[in-house]
């Protein structure tokens, strides 16, 4: 623990000398070469970090190195980080890779829901501790259905606990790493924003539903604190600190909210 908080590592991203292509993100060429980095890293923090994250939205293209994405490989991967980090630190828990929600089949995205499927098909149980998740509402409230909306909704956490209820995953939790609603339009031809008070009313819904509602889900991460900078509308969009006016109604909602964490259960 560091100043009373439990620290979750997302391990992801490569340096320049571990793929021939220059490419901003994706795997190493050589998938030994990330082993041997997570171990380093779990070795260095044995009993310090509660959790490793490993890699990021492998279900996109752009977060890929720009190939097809591919959940075999990203197995591969998740198997050969499972297998360094406990030699190193057998306490860490080792969490799969929060998938971006989309409904995309193409090189340039998978469906999360077929990519879970895939991974397990691949022998992915044996290698996490943790379900990750990424939950976004895409404008859409906390208590939309889970059939609105072509499944943009934060109920689409249901379609990914049902494959891990159908692999007999059951018993493992889920952790929500990325949690969030933007008050800028995300696309173009489509506003999925919302207002800075419903953004507020909306995390505190979130929250609210998962304590009555997802016993499974054991960790909340709001996408994110910020500030960024006023181009960078993705980034302010979901912070929570604007960089312009400070503190939004969502960071002050939050602040508000009662806690339950170890201090107080």
């Amino acid at each position: 623990e560091y100043l009373g908080l439990k620290l979750v590592a997302r391990l992801d991203q490569h340096p320049s000398w571990a793929r021939a292509e220059p490419v901003d993100s994706g795997p190493p060429d050589d998938v030994n070469d990330y082993g041997d980095f997570v171990h380093a890293v779990a070795s260095r923090y044995k009993g310090r970090i509660e959790g490793y994250v490993i890699w990021n939205e492998p279900n996109l293209a752009l977060e890929w190195g720009g190939g097809e994405p591919d959940p075999e490989g990203y197995v591969e991967m998740l198997k050969m980080a499972y297998t360094r980090i406990k030699e190193a630190d057998p306490g860490a828990l080792v969490v799969s890779a929060g998938l971006a929600p989309t409904n995309e089949q193409s090189p340039q995205a998978l469906d999360d829901r077929l990519y879970l499927e895939r991974m397990y098909r691949a022998g992915a149980k044996r290698y996490f501790d943790v379900l990750g998740a990424h939950v976004y509402g895409f404008g859409h409230p906390p208590d939309d259905p889970r059939d609105g909306h072509q499944g943009l909704n934060i109920a689409r956490i249901h379609d990914l606990r049902e494959i891990m209820v159908d692999h007999g995953d059951e018993h493992k939790p889920v952790w929500i790493t990325e949690l969030g609603w933007s008050t800028f339009p995300v696309k173009e031809d489509a506003c999925q924003c919302v207002t800075p008070e419903e953004q507020g009313d909306y995390l505190i819904g979130a929250f609210g539903l998962a304590e009555e509602e997802w016993p499974w889900v054991e960790l909340i991460t709001v996408w994110n604190v910020g500030t960024g900078t006023p181009a960078d509308e993705m980034t302010v969009g979901y912070g929570l600190i604007k960089p312009e006016s400070g503190p939004s109604p969502a960071y002050l909602a939050l602040k508000d909210m009662p806690k339950r964490g170890a201090l107080d259960s």
